[in-house]
């Protein structure tokens, strides 16, 4: 059995959730409060120690008004 592990993809996801998330001026808390997670889950997106489940990326992708590819390479 391996342990899973994240990769450039998951970061990249993470560094853009923490760009919008800049952007938009809003706390970690406040997107936690979006959300109904807590706020170190939103920590663990944005560094990548958790990957983010697809329904979850189309939550945050409405929140931030964004596409859904948007967090992924271009």
């Amino acid at each position: 059995m391996s342990i899973k592990s994240t990769n450039d993809i998951d970061k990249t996801i993470g560094s853009r959730i923490l760009h919008c998330r800049k952007v938009a001026k809003m706390s970690q808390a406040e997107l936690a409060e979006k959300l109904g997670i807590s706020r170190q889950q939103v920590c663990f997106y944005e560094k990548a120690s958790c990957r983010v489940s697809g329904s979850r990326l189309s939550e945050i992708a409405n929140i931030f008004n964004k596409p859904f590819n948007f967090f992924f390479d271009q």
